[in-house]
């Protein structure tokens, strides 16, 4: 009797605890939905308000350390020359140097001693001081302070103590009686520097150790083209981005998984994070507000919410598990880093993340073999 009396206690115990599952799931999921709602709400009403350089389309090998140039950019007080810094790390290096900022000399070191984020820190540093120094003797010209991050920082006392503004004429000069001077050129030597801007500007060379004298008009230009890479006014810099902004997750390769072939690669940053066209496009297919009946590629429901974007050439991308709140339709003209959805986690997924896939001719190839995700993954 003693022990009937324990074995029921122990099976109402476990029956309760399993009531208080049940409802908590229950809740859980009510809850999960109404707050992908209000995760969608609160974005779209962010992404209305971002600035219109937000999509910004680089190289990957700069865009990977644009969350370092916000980190330094905000530690130095100017959080707002972002832009400004990734253009200036693409001019310098286009992410494919270790000093990347090209800062060694900066901060009197023999060029190319500092690597990566230390180039960055010391790029960053410099650039706030010279900007500091630009303000406190009343220069606002932005050229004139991107000329003096190549020339330094004396360039800007040099334009006020002088009365000068920025022009391709006093760059020019100053290069010449100047920077050329102080490094041993003192007779004007100069080489030939086919630059296209160096060409529209009229002076195709440089002085020899008399740095760059079209500097300032560079950095401008790739800083046009940048911010106005959403509009389709200009080129894109090398053409394609990454479909999350980095760093990110890679949760599935391409290839074989769990007795099946998996057609695609696996992203992941948070729940809700904006997903973006890699390249320019037309998208051509959408589902959007997923149901089981929806599916493509014999994937009735799989791949959840999901967009289908055309390239030319026979190129394609896909990406699916989407929030429901999708942000383009079929038809729409998108460009590479335009916001086309939210990450999430709708139809077979087993956790949030972008499902992101790329064919050419009908063909579903390894994305890996046309974008170089592992760099930039964590």
């Amino acid at each position: 009797m003693r022990n009937a009396r324990i074995l029921f206690w122990i099976l109402a115990f476990v029956v309760s605890k399993i009531t208080i599952i049940l409802l908590v799931m229950v809740i859980v999921f009510d809850a999960a939905d109404a707050t992908e709602r209000a995760v969608v709400n609160l974005l779209i009403k962010e992404g209305s308000e971002e600035r219109s350089d937000s999509t910004l389309t680089l190289n990957i090998e700069v865009l990977r350390w644009r969350s370092d140039v916000e980190y330094w950019a905000n530690k130095y007080g100017i959080a707002d020359w972002t832009m400004e810094l990734l253009a200036i790390i693409y001019v310098e290096s286009s992410g494919r140097l270790p000093d990347l900022m090209q800062s060694s000399e900066s901060a009197g070191l023999p060029p190319n001693t500092l690597e990566y984020e230390d180039s960055i820190s010391q790029g960053v540093r410099y650039l706030a001081q010279i900007i500091a120094r630009a303000r406190s003797l009343g220069i606002k010209d932005r050229f004139a302070i991107f000329q003096a991050y190549n020339f330094g920082i004396f360039y800007i006392n040099h334009l006020a103590n002088n009365n000068l503004s920025h022009s391709l004429d006093v760059s020019a000069s100053y290069s010449r009686t100047v920077v050329a001077p102080s490094l041993g050129n003192t007779t004007g030597q100069r080489f030939s520097y086919p630059n296209h801007i160096a060409i529209a500007n009229g002076k195709p060379w440089l002085y020899v150790n008399g740095g760059n004298f079209h500097y300032a008009f560079v950095v401008g230009q790739t800083l046009k083209q940048m911010n106005t890479a959403n509009k389709g006014d200009t080129p894109i810099l090398d053409g394609v981005t990454f479909p999350l902004d980095p760093p990110f997750h890679i949760t599935s390769t391409f290839g074989s998984r769990w007795g099946t072939h998996h057609y695609g690669i696996d992203l992941s940053v948070r729940f809700g994070a904006p997903v973006r066209s890699v390249m320019a496009g037309e998208v051509i297919s959408v589902v959007n507000h997923f149901d089981s009946a929806n599916g493509w590629h014999g994937h009735p429901g799989g791949w959840g919410n999901f967009v289908l974007i055309e390239h030319g050439n026979g190129t394609q991308t896909l990406y699916a598990h989407l929030m429901r709140e999708v942000q383009v339709q079929v038809g729409d003209r998108v460009t590479a880093g335009q916001q086309i959805a939210f990450q999430g986690n709708s139809g077979s997924s087993t956790g949030t993340h972008l499902h992101f896939e790329w064919l050419e001719n009908g063909v579903r190839i390894n994305p890996e073999l046309r974008v170089n995700f592992r760099d930039v993954a964590h």
